[in-house]
């Protein structure tokens, strides 16, 4: 019996933050980015139970700052991450859930400020290795993230 092949996703897919309350954000596909990262606002940590936990806001639009959600995560790591331009910044790591297409996984997401950025959320290579391939001719190639958006918020209340 053969291994089945990765399924492929392209420069850009739009994918699913159920823990987190996002039914769909759209995500640029960077193969040279170590570590995927989400645009955040107003980010502030916390304790529960003892455990350190941020809150932040999240804007799933691209172009619309005006829709948000806000988000509470547990913190998985806090590190310093270079940025394109090489400067180094402190951020926070949460670990979530990622729907792309019928694909659901865990995965680290940093906590950035991308409002500088054309997409809200990057998809970076440790999210992606083992686990799908890159067509970089490709756009939205799994389409949108399976699941509905009141089983998400379901799944988001969850969490809290």
């Amino acid at each position: 019996m053969s291994p089945q092949p990765a399924p492929i996703v392209g420069w850009r897919e739009r994918i699913g933050l159920p823990e987190l309350g996002v039914a769909a954000i759209s995500a640029k596909t960077d193969t040279g980015a170590r570590t995927s990262a989400i645009h955040a606002a107003q980010i502030e940590p916390y304790l529960k139970g003892g455990a350190p936990w941020v809150r932040f806001v999240v804007h799933p639009r691209r172009q619309d700052s005006q829709r948000s959600l806000e988000c509470h995560a547990a913190v998985s790591d806090q590190r310093p991450v270079r940025n394109s331009g090489g400067q180094a910044r402190t951020r926070y790591f949460i670990e979530t859930t990622f729907v792309i297409g019928s694909h659901a996984f865990t995965a680290q997401l940093s906590l950035a400020d991308r409002r500088q950025m054309g997409y809200r959320m990057l998809l970076g290579r440790t999210a992606l290795r083992r686990r799908f391939l890159v067509d970089v001719s490709g756009s939205f190639v799994q389409g949108r993230p399976e699941g509905d958006a009141p089983r998400m918020r379901n799944l988001r209340k969850q969490k809290r």
